[in-house]
């Protein structure tokens, strides 16, 4: 019969027995977040134009274009002979 003597080890918080790993894996992270928050601020300065730009547009949209009579031209707006 044999007895195994084998405990696990158990790290205490803030030991890592690989440092060099935990030093890639902050870096990643750093350069993930930094690269969210470049890619947010991107999408923010192209909404912040369209948005506007939209805007005009539905509102151009509804009123009547410049230039063109509005309405069936009337007896007053023909020519009289006389």
């Amino acid at each position: 019969m044999t007895k195994d003597t084998v405990v696990a080890f158990r790290a205490p918080d803030g030991f890592s027995a690989d440092p060099l790993t935990d030093l890639r894996r902050q870096g990643a992270r750093h350069l993930i977040a930094q690269a969210v928050k470049a890619e947010l601020n991107r999408l923010r300065a192209i909404w912040a134009n369209v948005v506007p730009m939209r805007r005009t547009a539905i509102a151009s949209a509804l009123r009547p274009p410049h230039g063109v009579p509005h309405g069936a031209p009337g007896a007053s707006d023909r020519p009289t002979s006389g």
